[in-house]
């Protein structure tokens, strides 16, 4: 019987893996820790798209005619810029150059949202994604957030006492709704949409050098643009991006060479495990192959909220899943693991596993 939320594996009809087992549950199978040796991990520049540098796959549009993210996307890649010029005026005069405290963001989008400002990974709104969606009252992906990974800075207006800056906004989508249980009431599948669905709103609290406090609201250009950011096998992140030698907080990518014994390789029969419950959402890769996505919730529980979900079984104190199988034609001596990290998981703590 296959568990909620769970996969089960089976090669020549005998089962292999099951990711409902766990380390606080007896296993089918034993899972045996892999002496192995692992080169140092390097994080990696996503790219950041540039509104004055575009190319083929920039779409160009003005809100409110905004084009559905998956229109553009497919089934291609999870992952879409939105990017936009913002101007903020100075309101203290003779005075332009006073320090931004705080930047406070309104959206309305779906679902999961990186901020960069000028190129710069700010913050990321880390509101909870329910299962049930309220697109038809607009309520459901509403967010109000705090850039909370912004460094005070000092803002550098022109004589006109005018700040220009770059806004991308990096728009993640979760999936599409499930079933009708997950519909608003006289809602239709058909008007599931991805993306962001408005003008983002935005404001900014100023201290003047004389100590005046004041906030200000952008103003954002009416010429937007959207560009796909595709983490694939043909666009690799182990030849694509720039290595970088300091981590960094925000999306990142991570790299690492797995060096196996040649002892434990000749005695594995099946495959591997990554035992992934350090991390928290992102795509990983083995060897250039995707494995799939993982996102690591450490504790689920059943929302009163969605009463008409056929999902009924709680988890608690345990991961939603934490295994992630890497079959054995993938596996060699030595081995690429390339990870694309939204929210700071830590990639150094991943364990391997070989199934016994």
């Amino acid at each position: 019987c296959l568990k909620p939320l769970s996969v089960k594996i089976y090669l020549n009809h005998e089962e292999v893996f099951d990711s409902s087992q766990n380390s606080y549950n007896v296993s089918q199978k034993s899972y045996h820790r892999l002496d192995y040796v692992c080169n140092e991990w390097k994080t990696m520049q996503i790219p950041i798209p540039s509104k004055e540098k575009k190319d083929k796959e920039h779409f160009e549009f003005s809100f409110p005619h905004i084009p559905d993210m998956l229109h553009i996307t497919q089934d291609e890649t999870d992952y879409m810029w939105y990017t936009g010029v913002g101007t903020i005026y100075c309101p203290f005069k003779g005075e332009n150059t006073p320090h931004c405290l705080k930047i406070h963001m309104e959206l309305e989008a779906a679902d999961y949202v990186h901020v960069f400002l000028n190129r710069k990974y700010v913050g990321s709104c880390r509101s909870p994604c329910y299962d049930e969606r309220f697109t038809g009252r607009r309520s459901g992906f509403s967010k109000s957030f705090d850039l909370e990974d912004f460094a005070p800075m000092q803002i550098a207006a022109d004589k006109d006492g005018t700040y220009k800056f770059e806004l991308a906004i990096l728009v993640c989508s979760l999936g599409l709704i499930k079933g009708e249980f997950q519909l608003w009431e006289n809602g239709r599948m058909e008007q599931e949409r991805k993306g962001i669905f408005s003008h983002p709103i935005m404001c900014f609290q100023l201290l003047s050098p004389s100590g005046k406090l004041e906030t200000v609201h952008a103003a954002f250009d009416s010429k937007w643009s959207s560009i796909p950011l595709y983490i694939s096998k043909e666009n690799s992140p182990s030849i694509s991006f720039p290595i970088t030698s300091q981590p960094r907080v925000g999306p990142q990518l991570w790299q690492a060479k797995v060096h196996l014994k040649a002892n434990e390789l000749q005695q594995m029969k099946y495959g591997l495990l990554l035992d992934m419950k350090c991390m928290s959402k992102g795509l990983v890769y083995w060897n250039n192959f995707c494995l799939g996505r993982y996102w690591i919730i450490d504790y689920i529980e059943k929302d009163t909220s969605l009463h008409r979900s056929p999902i009924v079984e709680e988890h608690s104190s345990f991961y939603s899943q934490q295994y992630y199988f890497v079959p054995i034609a993938l596996v060699s001596n030595s081995n690429d693991i390339c990870i694309f990290e939204e929210l700071c998981g830590d990639p150094t703590k991943i364990q391997l596993l070989s199934i016994q």
